[in-house]
C-alpha cells in the first residue's frame, strides 16, 4: 500500500470540498446582506435552496472520483496478491463507496446548518440591538453582519468535542475509506486464495503493528480483523495486510 498515493487522493478530495465551501461562503455573504430587508424566512429559504443546488452539483461531480479512487485501491491490493478483484471484493468496494458518499452528505448538512444558524443569529442580534437603541434594524445590522461573517466556521466536532475544519474532516473520511478499500479487498482475496490468516506489514521494521497476525476465521491465537482495524488501521496509517 502506497501511503503517499492515499495522502494525495485524500488531500485532493479536501481541496475539492474546499471549493464547495467557497460557494457556500459566497452564498452566505449574499444572504446576510438581505436578511433584514426581506426577512429571515424568505432569505433562509433562498440560501438553503442555493446551497443544496451547489451541493447536488458537487456530489454529482465527486462520485466518479470517489468510485475511481476506491477501485484503484482494490486493483492495487489485488496486484500485490497476483490476482484481480473478485466479484465479492468489488461488491464490498461499492459498499465502502456508499458509506463515504453518505458521510460526505452528512458533513454537507452540518455546513449548511452552520450557515442557517449564522443567518438566524444576524436577524436576532439586529432585532435586539434595534429595539434596545430605538432605531431601525438597517441602522445596526452592518457591524453585526461583519462580525458573524468573520467568525463563520465550517467544521466538525469529534467525540472529544475537538473541532476540525470541514476540509480536514473530509480528508480524514477519504483516507479512512481508502485504507479500508485497500486492506479489506486484500483480506477478501486472501480468504479466496485459501489463507486462514493475514499478516500486518509496515514500512517501519520496528513498528508495533508489523508482523501482527490477523485470524481471518476469527479463531485461534491472534486478532480478528475488527480488533486489528480499530488498533492499527486508523485514517493515517501506513500499515497494510498481506500474506502471512
Amino acid at each position: 500500500m502506497n501511503a503517499d498515493l492515499l495522502n494525495h487522493a485524500a488531500e485532493q478530495a479536501a481541496e475539492r470540498y474546499g471549493r464547495l465551501l467557497e460557494g457556500f461562503q459566497a452564498g452566505f455573504l449574499l444572504a446576510s446582506m438581505s436578511v433584514v430587508e426581506q426577512g429571515l424566512d424568505r432569505t433562509r429559504t433562498e440560501l438553503l435552496a442555493r446551497a443544496y443546488e451547489q451541493a447536488g452539483a458537487w456530489l454529482e461531480e465527486e462520485r466518479p472520483a470517489l468510485d475511481l479512487e476506491l477501485s484503484e485501491m482494490a486493483n492495487q491490493a489485488a496486484e500485490t496478491l497476483d490476482t484481480t478483484p473478485s466479484a465479492p471484493a468489488l461488491d464490498h468496494i461499492a459498499a465502502i463507496g456508499e458509506a463515504l458518499d453518505t458521510a460526505l452528505r452528512v458533513q454537507i448538512e452540518r455546513d449548511i446548518a452552520t450557515m442557517a444558524a449564522g443567518l438566524r443569529d444576524i436577524a436576532l442580534r439586529a432585532a435586539l440591538a434595534a429595539r434596545a437603541r430605538g432605531v431601525a434594524r438597517g441602522g445596526v445590522v452592518s457591524p453585526i453582519r461583519g462580525d458573524i461573517a468573520s467568525r463563520l466556521r465550517f467544521d466538525f466536532a469529534d467525540r472529544s468535542n475537538r473541532r476540525w475544519s470541514s476540509e480536514r474532516h473530509v480528508r480524514t473520511l477519504w483516507r479512512q475509506a481508502l485504507v479500508y478499500a485497500w486492506n479489506e479487498t486484500a483480506l477478501i482475496l486472501l480468504t479466496e486464495q485459501g489463507f486462514e490468516t493475514a499478516a500486518i506489514l509496515h514500512p517501519d521494521p520496528n513498528h508495533a503493528a508489523r508482523g501482527v497476525v490477523i485470524q481471518l476465521g476469527e479463531e485461534g491465537e491472534g486478532m480478528g480483523w475488527a480488533e486489528a482495524r480499530d488498533e492499527f488501521f486508523h485514517p493515517n496509517t501506513h500499515s497494510y495486510v498481506g500474506k502471512p
